[in-house]
């Protein structure tokens, strides 16, 4: 009888992301530095970065290509002191050189596709990212490539996303399709859900760790989904505080990962585990 297993359709693609394909995009050529509460950006193809230093700010159906520029290394920034950036159906693009494709506090991303940065998005205080792709991360010297990364932060969700730290075209797992810790500050009230994850030399790095413990307060994995890609394991540092539901699987048998996944026999795929053992 065969096992059971989970649909990847289910989950955030190429498809169900970024800009919707009836849009007429029109070209900005240069940065965006947004300094006017309630500004729409929409339908726009910008060659540059956007720096947010204005409330209630949204991007919508909108492409942004940036490799970094003086005014800012991401291709989206949203500075401190600001809140409430919305970016809906838009695409992110770091050009195979961004550090970092999303970064800042107080926003809020809806279905975006992020890609060909060496970390996707960078998650911080009151941030959400639900439904959105991130994938095909581009690693750079000196960096560890996480699909997601949480150093710190207050009332963080990850909702319903797929995470893909498994680059196929290098055929490398990279670091993590999430990287959490507390190297910039405490984590609490943080919900990591129904995603789809693949990849990482752990695919997930919930932070759990003894220097960080007395760091973390509400933190939460349930019904996520993990796929064979890792190169270890499929997760590390997810023991007490960090509650780590049964509810998150496997792929590819619906099998329930215990917190210690380093216990278990791993179904992480034969290749990278045994190239990352080898490391």
């Amino acid at each position: 009888m065969p096992e059971p297993s989970i649909d990847v359709d289910d989950f955030p693609t190429e498809e169900s992301t970024g800009v919707p394909t009836a849009t007429q995009l029109r070209r900005h050529a240069g940065d965006i530095v947004v300094d006017e509460d309630g500004t729409l950006i929409e339908a726009l193809d910008i060659d540059g970065c956007v720096i947010i230093r204005a409330h209630d700010v949204t991007i919508r159906a909108s492409r942004i290509s940036c490799a970094g520029s003086e005014a800012s290394p991401f291709p989206i920034r949203m500075m401190d002191g600001y809140s409430n950036l919305k970016i809906v159906d838009s695409e992110i693009d770091g050009l195979g050189k961004a550090p970092v494709a999303l970064y800042g506090n107080n926003w809020t991303a809806d279905r975006i596709d992020v890609h060909n940065s060496a970390d996707g998005v960078r998650l911080g205080d009151n941030t959400t990212l639900r439904e959105s792709y991130v994938h095909d991360l581009a690693p750079q010297p000196g960096l560890h490539s996480d699909a997601v990364q949480v150093l710190h932060g207050r009332n963080v969700t990850v909702q319903g996303n797929t995470l893909m730290a498994y680059n196929p075209t290098l055929d490398d797992p990279l670091n993590g399709a999430i990287q959490t810790g507390q190297l910039m500050g405490p984590l609490d009230d943080v919900l990591i859900e129904g995603n789809y994850m693949d990849g990482g030399s752990y695919t997930v790095r919930g932070g759990a760790v003894p220097r960080d413990r007395h760091h973390i307060g509400v933190y939460v994995f349930r019904d996520n989904v993990i796929g064979p890609n890792c190169g270890y394991g499929p997760v590390d540092g997810v023991g007490a505080p960090v509650r780590w539901d049964s509810s998150n699987v496997w792929l590819d048998t619906a099998q329930v990962i215990p917190a210690d996944g380093r216990s278990v026999d791993s179904r992480c795929t034969k290749e990278h585990r045994s190239r990352a053992l080898a490391e």
